[in-house]
């Protein structure tokens, strides 16, 4: 498909998704944030479990409609400030939570926090040098590279 073909294809999944009534998180005082996309990742949000659950059954539904597919392996879910989260779902299978994911290249972690974005991006930097043949390393003293 060709990427316009699909930038077109995958807003309409979107509009679809969530035309019908606001399920996402409030943005300032008369705008609520319901998704975040950028080319092929999309970023649904939502204040309650039953909202997220239904944008996500949504979008699977507007998605299958034009012969798209959700990746189960490629899907996760974060939960912020929630005791007893309950699963959420695409068709029957249970989607898995994470604590950590990376959208277009930032790492986004429930506390909102920028430590493991800035380790990330430094081991990121430290990948390229050393591939570059550069002797110079950058890494926080107290964190872990990821060979």
């Amino acid at each position: 498909m060709s990427a316009l073909l699909f930038s077109i294809a995958i807003d309409w999944v979107t509009r679809q998704t969530t035309e019908d009534q606001n399920r996402g998180i409030r943005w300032d005082l008369f705008t609520n944030l319901e998704d975040l996309d950028f080319a092929d990742d999309l970023a649904l949000l939502s204040h309650t479990h039953h909202h997220i659950q239904e944008k996500t059954s949504r979008l699977n539904t507007y998605a299958k409609q034009i012969g798209l597919k959700i990746s189960k392996k490629k899907t996760e879910v974060m939960i912020l400030n929630v005791l007893n989260p309950q699963p959420v779902q695409i068709d029957e299978t249970i989607l898995p939570f994470t604590e950590k994911f990376t959208y277009l290249g930032r790492c986004v972690t429930p506390d909102g926090g920028a430590k493991d974005d800035i380790i990330n991006r430094l081991e990121v930097l430290n990948d390229h040098v050393n591939k570059s043949g550069a002797r110079t390393v950058i890494l926080p003293s107290n964190s872990q590279s990821r060979k």
